[in-house]
């Protein structure tokens, strides 16, 4: 999947920036903007990984004969953003 690959280095790489000048930067509103930009390329990359790893979430039968399956990746997703989010504090 080359374009998840993509997705994911730019997403770490303004996620990484945007941290490294949390520390630094003075000004409130532009502290704001920083957490927001930082929080917001963690959850694209949560995203993005979670569809990486679409072959481990379960799959859920709606239709009794099988033949049509309900993936739910929810859980998965939120998994990866609570483990983004330790991973930054």
């Amino acid at each position: 999947m080359v374009p998840a690959h993509y997705l994911l280095n730019a997403a770490q790489v303004v996620g990484g920036f945007a941290a490294r000048d949390i520390k630094k930067e003075q000004d409130e509103i532009i502290r704001r903007h920083l957490e927001a930009m930082r929080n917001e390329a963690m959850r694209i990359e949560g995203v993005v990984k979670s569809f990486l790893s679409l072959e481990s979430v379960k799959s859920h039968r709606f239709l009794k004969d099988g033949e049509t399956a309900m993936i739910d990746i929810q859980t998965e997703l939120q998994g990866k953003l609570e483990e983004l989010k330790r991973r930054q504090t």
